[in-house]
């Protein structure tokens, strides 16, 4: 009984193994087909998309070449309208400066006929000028003129004058000089008596001392004749140089 029983486990096993394996092919048969089926599908959504891709870069190609061709047409027109743009500036700077230039000739002819002008009557005015400043010059110069000569005879009249008075001042000196010589001569002799009458014993120093006195006063006299002397002089040099002041003057103020 239990090798019969064995072998009907065997043989559910082996049933079971060959099942397990129907199922296992099966099984792999369906993965294979899904994967075909996958692959297929795949294939063809790639393809697809190629196409569409083409399609797209065909339309995109297209919509760039109309739009470089738009381009190039805008540049074109852009090129030819700043051409014409700048020979019409030019055309219009040639135009201002040449009525810039004609403007600038007719202004300076203008400025140069006024300026001539202004010229000729600033030299009119600058003749006008000098001769009224030579007229006031030559009044002036006989004015001068004049007062010098006044001048010179009022100082003429004035050293004539000095002179007169110079010559009585030198004779009251003189009449003063003498008496103050017969004063001292007269002080010295009295002073001596009285020394003497005082003093027997100076008797020896008298002399000495009215030599001495003699001396001083000599002096004296002798430096106010050479005042007078020198006074008298000037005065004649003044006098002898007056007339000869007077065309200086008129020299250093012409």
């Amino acid at each position: 009984a239990k090798p019969l029983r064995s072998e009907g486990i065997a043989e559910r096993a082996r049933s079971q193994n060959e099942k397990a394996k129907e199922v296992a092919a099966r099984a792999q048969h369906d993965r294979g087909a899904a994967v075909e089926a996958l692959q297929r599908s795949l294939a063809d959504e790639m393809e697809r998309a190629a196409q569409k891709r083409d399609c797209a870069l065909n339309d995109i190609s297209a919509k760039a070449g109309q739009h470089c061709q738009a381009v190039q047409t805008k540049v074109g027109l852009c090129r030819q309208q700043q051409a014409d743009s700048v020979t019409e500036q030019q055309r219009s700077l040639q135009d201002d400066l040449e009525t810039a230039s004609r403007k600038r000739d007719t202004t300076i002819a203008d400025r140069s006929m006024k300026a001539a002008s202004h010229c000729s009557k600033v030299k009119a005015k600058v003749q006008e000028r000098r001769e009224q400043a030579a007229s006031v010059a030559a009044e002036q110069l006989n004015n001068l003129v004049g007062s010098i000569k006044k001048a010179a005879e009022k100082r003429d009249t004035l050293l004539a004058d000095k002179r007169a008075k110079a010559a009585q001042r030198c004779r009251a000196i003189q009449a003063k000089v003498g008496m103050s010589n017969e004063n001292q001569a007269a002080d010295a002799i009295a002073e001596q008596s009285e020394q003497t009458a005082d003093t027997p014993n100076k008797d020896t120093l008298q002399p000495s001392r009215i030599v001495l006195r003699s001396v001083r006063a000599g002096r004296h006299n002798q430096r106010v004749a050479e005042n007078i002397q020198r006074r008298r002089q000037g005065a004649q040099c003044a006098s002898a140089s007056g007339p000869r002041a007077a065309p200086g003057a008129k020299t250093a103020d012409a």
